[in-house]
């Protein structure tokens, strides 16, 4: 006959309670994986927070960098588009100042002009006739650059519009060295001449040129047309060029 202390313990182990245990230790294993778990995945979202916090830095730093460059670049920018009115003027709204100021210039004016323009003219007409190369837009916008062109966009009924990319652009304008505020005008040659364009974006009335119809993909500027640019844009000297198809 066993001892007290045996029979309690023989108590303790029955086959129920020892069941009891087994469910229990699992449980408590269950609980302690869970806990793991949770610390771990804690653990790595907080890592993946930091990754993406050091990712945003990185896409900050290099967008600061690249606004830095594109203000010492200024590329395919109009240098001078605070003189711009931003909507632009009829060429019949000028103030009486203003009116006095586009007188058109004297014979020896104009021949001072062609001696200042002859250049920006030359480099205008090689580059018109190579629009159907590669890279027309990247050669078009050096020139822009280049000649601190400013682009314009034609409105309708006379209006100018100042544009910021070269191939929205229907007109390029020059300021003539040594003059105040005198510009000289080209068409955009990557917009070919089209009844469209001939009678609605301007051409009909600031150049005379033989035009019947058709397609032109290629302009030859003989005569930029002149304007002065005040607090608007007026025609001062209509311009003069030719077409060609190819």
């Amino acid at each position: 006959m066993g001892t007290v202390e045996e029979t309690a313990a023989q108590a303790m182990f029955t086959p129920e309670t020892a069941n009891m245990l087994i469910v229990l230790s699992l449980a408590l294993n269950l609980v302690l994986l869970f806990g793991f778990a949770f610390l771990w995945a804690t653990r790595r979202r907080e890592e993946q927070v930091t990754q993406l916090e050091n990712s945003m830095q990185k896409l900050s730093n290099a967008v600061k960098r690249l606004e830095k460059r594109i203000e010492e670049k200024n590329p395919r920018v109009v240098h001078t588009l605070p003189d711009m009115k931003p909507f632009g003027m009829g060429f019949d709204e000028n103030s009486v100042e203003e009116r006095k100021a586009a007188q058109a210039p004297t014979v020896e004016q104009e021949s001072e002009y062609a001696e200042l323009w002859e250049k920006f003219v030359a480099g205008y007409n090689m580059l018109a006739g190579s629009m159907n190369v590669p890279k027309q837009l990247e050669a078009c916008e050096k020139f822009v650059y280049d000649n601190s062109l400013r682009l314009l966009l034609y409105g309708g009924a006379m209006n100018f519009l100042p544009a910021i990319e070269v191939s929205e652009s229907n007109y390029w304008a020059w300021k003539i060295p040594d003059t105040k505020n005198i510009y000289a005008v080209v068409p955009n040659p990557m917009r070919p001449c089209d009844k469209v364009v001939y009678d609605s974006g301007g051409l009909k009335q600031i150049f005379d040129m033989d035009y019947n119809g058709g397609v032109f993909r290629k302009y030859i500027i003989e005569r930029p047309a002149t304007f002065v640019s005040t607090n608007n844009w007026q025609l001062q000297e209509r311009g003069r060029l030719e077409l060609e198809k190819e």
